[in-house]
């Protein structure tokens, strides 16, 4: 490591601060590794440009590493080590990774919820959802029609063979 940070341009400029007292949130170990931050005990460790990618490989590709994602890989890393464009190189390195997007389960995106209207009869605002598919019924049904009446809360809901505009009709 020590090695890999002298041939390192970033890591260099920032020892001949320290050396030139500008520390800028630096500090040098008594086996003069470089760390970011002031206090030895809590820095982390300065990683040369040519090994960030060998890191993320193994905090993330290993068997023990779980293929996490960004976020919890990029966590992580950021417990022990620093470089710069850190987060830029993790999601350059995760977002292409084959495992996670076989993996990784889809959000399906919620509509948000809204006011509504105050009714002041019955039938003058009302719902209709399609839900399922269930488990298939004894009589062939996967799919429910809710109805709701939103004065009186009335509901109904309809058993449907299939989701599709002639079914619902």
């Amino acid at each position: 490591m020590l090695e890999k940070q002298r041939k390192d341009v970033y890591c260099r400029g920032r020892v001949e601060d320290i050396e030139a007292q500008h520390k800028l949130g630096f500090a040098l170990s008594t086996d003069r590794l470089l760390y970011k931050g002031d206090k030895l005990s809590e820095a982390k460790l300065l990683v040369p440009e040519m090994l960030t990618r060998p890191i993320i490989h193994k905090h993330h590709d290993k068997v023990f590493a779980g293929h996490q994602g960004i976020k919890q890989t990029r966590d992580l890393l950021k417990l022990h080590y620093y470089w710069p464009n850190m987060n830029r190189d993790m999601e350059n390195y995760v977002k292409p990774c084959e495992s996670c997007s076989k993996l990784k389960v889809q959000k399906n995106p919620t509509a948000p919820l809204g006011e509504l209207p105050e009714t002041s009869y019955p039938f003058e605002v009302t719902s209709l959802d399609i839900c399922g598919p269930y488990p298939e019924t004894k009589r062939g049904k996967w799919y429910l029609l809710t109805f709701i009446d939103h004065f009186s809360r009335f509901p109904e809901v309809i058993p449907l063979l299939r989701q599709d505009a002639s079914t619902v009709a």
